[in-house]
């Protein structure tokens, strides 16, 4: 079965949500040039939200190195599986190193909020995540809130892969409040 020895990115960069970043993978077992290859990741067996897959893998030295381009995905703390053929490598231990690029707020769409709790909100920025509920994740829920002030829970689902959230208010008073995802 193949072994998965070290995974690095070019200057150990973030993945940017939306994938597109090269992937390096060294170890053993890895077959001949030419050998189908596929490497899928997730964060973590205790937070499986979905596992992204990468768009395009290919064995570049034989038996010992895999090159393939990230697939759409989110979060950090990234454990990674490689399949070459029919096998599986063993899951890899959590790598802080590697993980997705932090989500950055623009903006947004509504400067007051009524304080029963019943508003919707939308939050534009970068590096949100894809639409998870969609093909071809498979989950049915989001783990993303947003917190204003000292408010927290309230529940946001990406309406717009990687640049657009909405959120749901919670009861509240005050201005100015801070606001984080």
């Amino acid at each position: 079965a193949p072994t998965i020895s070290q995974i690095a990115t070019p200057q150990n960069q973030r993945l940017p949500t939306v994938g597109g970043i090269s992937i390096t993978i060294d170890g053993s077992e890895f077959g001949p040039a030419g050998t189908p290859v596929s490497l899928s990741y997730t964060r973590g067996t205790n937070n499986p939200v979905f596992e992204a897959q990468s768009q395009s893998c290919s064995v570049v030295t034989a038996h010992t190195r895999v090159r393939c381009t990230s697939g759409a995905g989110a979060g950090g703390n990234l454990e990674f599986t490689l399949r070459i053929g029919n096998q599986n490598s063993l899951r890899t231990q959590p790598s802080p190193a590697i993980g997705h690029i932090a989500p950055t707020l623009v903006s947004v769409s509504q400067g007051s909020i009524d304080t029963d709790g019943t508003d919707t909100f939308d939050i534009n920025g970068e590096n949100f995540g894809p639409d998870i509920t969609a093909a071809p994740f498979s989950s049915t829920s989001s783990d993303i809130s947003a917190d204003y002030g000292s408010y927290t829970g309230n529940t946001c689902v990406i309406v717009e892969a990687h640049t657009k959230l909405r959120c749901s208010s919670v009861p509240g008073t005050g201005t100015g409040h801070l606001l984080s995802i």
